[in-house]
């Protein structure tokens, strides 16, 4: 298949390699440092435990008018940008072909779909998530381990998904496919709002604020406010590759702290390793809008919708889009955990 990549990082590169190294015609849109590297190197692709690959087949370029020179049409558009950059490129596609690809979404966080249909329309859409942990540790340099796998959900009935499944089958992932595409990202959120807003606000890797009695208290509370407004949406958390949820929610909701904390926290540092959570970096970055906004802040939009009260995660939104936006400084939570529940609590 003609699959392109738009928005090519740490995700984008694994797909699109991936799916390259496995014989499809993938052309990648990145930033000119990644243009610049896969020119002139190749991408890398490591993989424990001592899984390497190098490719050399693939295009990239810098925007979506080069990549259609590059090629006329495409059968796949895989959106791997973060959710509140997505409208730009879905326009520029939009604008640049007479013949729209399937589009596949794979942002964090919910909404993404609902704002991209109303460009595009549903009948061009397919849901995605990841859950392979994946970084970049240079340029076209990409680093993964063999665990977890992807999801896909046609946003629509109309969709048929089975050309992507077994391209990324076939690329070597483990792929689930799902009825109900916001069950899906739904479910997906869960993990992610564990231990990353927290992370962001604090500048602690996810496994020491777990390490804290409090701060476990807080997280856990946060995650069955997620729970409730799931619960009122009629939706019931899925199992994700590697990750199996419908087990794990009856742990977290009725198990001891005392007696859940040390097993969540190992789990944690075994899932993340010690690394920072994208949501700092970006803030450390300096970026203004962090994905915080479709995760807590998510729930807590749904939440006051559904008129279900959900003040952790809003209070965690407004915290570190404060931060972000320079109108509290960094200063005032980094290292003070005490400060950070006295606001919150």
């Amino acid at each position: 298949m003609r699959i392109l990549v738009i928005g090519a990082g740490a995700i984008g590169c694994l797909l699109g390699g991936r799916l390259a190294n496995s014989g499809h015609d993938v052309t990648l849109v990145g930033r000119p440092w990644l243009v610049e590297a896969v020119k002139a190197y190749g991408l890398d692709i490591a993989q424990e435990p001592g899984e390497h690959i190098h490719i050399r087949d693939i295009q990239v370029t810098e925007n979506i008018a080069g990549a259609f020179a590059l090629q006329p049409e495409y059968d796949l558009a895989l959106l791997t940008t973060k959710a509140h950059d997505v409208l730009p490129p879905i326009i520029n596609l939009s604008e640049e072909t007479d013949t729209l690809p399937l589009v596949v979404t794979f942002q964090n966080g919910v909404g993404t779909e609902e704002t991209i249909a109303e460009i595009i329309g549903e009948n061009r859409m397919i849901a995605g998530i990841i859950s392979v942990p994946v970084s970049m540790t240079g340029p076209a340099v990409i680093e993964t381990v063999q665990r977890g796998g992807i999801g896909i959900a046609p946003v629509t009935n109309q969709v048929v998904a089975t050309p992507i499944v077994e391209a990324l089958r076939g690329a070597g992932f483990e792929v689930a496919v799902y009825d109900d595409f916001r069950a899906m990202k739904w479910s997906k959120l869960l993990l992610n709002i564990i231990g990353n807003a927290t992370s962001a606000i604090l500048g602690w890797p996810p496994e020491r604020v777990y390490a804290n009695q409090s701060l476990f208290d807080m997280e856990r509370a946060t995650f069955l406010e997620a729970l409730q407004v799931m619960a009122a949406m009629n939706l019931h958390p899925v199992a994700l590759p590697g990750y199996p949820l419908p087990t794990l929610v009856p742990w977290i909701r009725r198990v001891p702290s005392f007696i859940l904390r040390p097993i969540v926290r190992r789990a944690v540092r075994t899932g993340r390793g010690g690394k920072m959570p994208s949501m700092y970096v970006d803030l450390v970055a300096g970026k203004k809008q962090l994905e915080v906004g479709v995760l807590n802040g998510a729930v807590a939009k749904q939440g006051e919708q559904l008129e279900i009260p959900v003040p952790i995660n809003k209070k965690l939104t407004d915290i570190l889009q404060q931060i972000a936006g320079g109108k509290i400084p960094r200063e005032k939570y980094c290292d003070h955990p005490q400060v950070l529940l006295d606001a919150v609590l």
